[in-house]
């Protein structure tokens, strides 16, 4: 005699090979391949963010040193920096802020749209 449990286990598996084959459904090339294409993008430009952040701070690390080594270097008046140098370090470092933040976001978003057309296909 066979016990429950195995002769429900056996059922199982007599109708999973009993079953039709079922063929898988293909995804329409644009989608195959864009979620590829979107996920490989969100990849490069999440890496140019972390590039970008990088120069950015060593753009300010610069700065800073500049500031421990003279603070009359970094003397403010009008929000600005006297000295020419210093305040090309400190926008030099905003820009390249900007522009890891947009590239981030462009990354974000394309990794979002790659993950959405995961789902769908």
């Amino acid at each position: 005699m066979i016990p429950k449990s195995l002769g429900a286990v056996l059922c199982i598996f007599a109708v999973i090979l009993a079953a039709p084959r079922a063929e898988a459904q293909s995804s329409p090339a644009p989608i195959k391949y864009g979620k590829w294409l979107l996920l490989g993008g969100s990849l490069g430009l999440n890496i140019a963010a972390a590039g970008a952040h990088d120069d950015a701070d060593r753009a300010f690390d610069t700065l800073r040193a500049r500031c421990a080594v003279d603070t009359s270097l970094c003397t403010i008046a009008g929000g600005m920096y006297i000295d020419p140098e210093s305040e090309a370090l400190y926008q030099e470092s905003l820009r390249h802020d900007r522009r890891s933040r947009k590239l981030l976001v462009g990354g974000e978003a394309a990794l979002l749209g790659a993950a959405a057309l995961f789902v769908w296909g």
